[in-house]
């Protein structure tokens, strides 16, 4: 846990810097999601795709809450909500730009779990680095 409230401290003091990547981020998932299948790299194995699309959307939503400077519920579910939908929007342009590529509820699917794991994680990370300088700061006093 330690690991990650460093890692979080860090993207809070470089907020511009976790900003910057989350755009590259959306850059990356719309780039692989529109590419036509055919450049797309094999990769074999059980679940690979759904494994894919849950890392992205669970990669750039943690990016996204985390370059967020208020991390309350109501940020975090309409973060969710947001992801889902561009997900969504994802699906029906694969169904309809002709590249060999189609919609799919699984994807679809994994996108919003990523993207609820990748939310609850940050806020989750939060609550506990405040609840962990709360702690050392009721240490030190007398």
């Amino acid at each position: 846990m330690t690991v990650l409230i460093k890692l979080y401290r860090f993207s809070q003091r470089y907020i511009l810097l976790t900003r910057i990547l989350s755009v590259i981020c959306c850059g990356v998932v719309v780039a692989l999601c529109l590419m036509p299948s055919s450049e797309l790299p094999d990769i074999s194995f059980r679940f690979s795709d759904k494994l894919a699309h849950f890392g992205f959307y669970f990669g750039w939503s943690a990016l996204l809450m985390s370059s967020l400077r208020r991390k309350s519920m109501p940020v975090a579910i309409v973060l969710v909500l947001i992801l889902v939908a561009f997900s969504g929007g994802i699906e029906l342009m694969q169904q309809y730009m002709g590249y060999g590529r189609s919609a799919s509820w699984g994807d679809l699917a994994a996108n919003s779990a990523g993207a609820l794991v990748g939310t609850a994680l940050v806020k989750y990370v939060d609550w506990k680095s405040g609840r962990a300088g709360e702690l050392q700061l009721s240490e030190k006093q007398p």
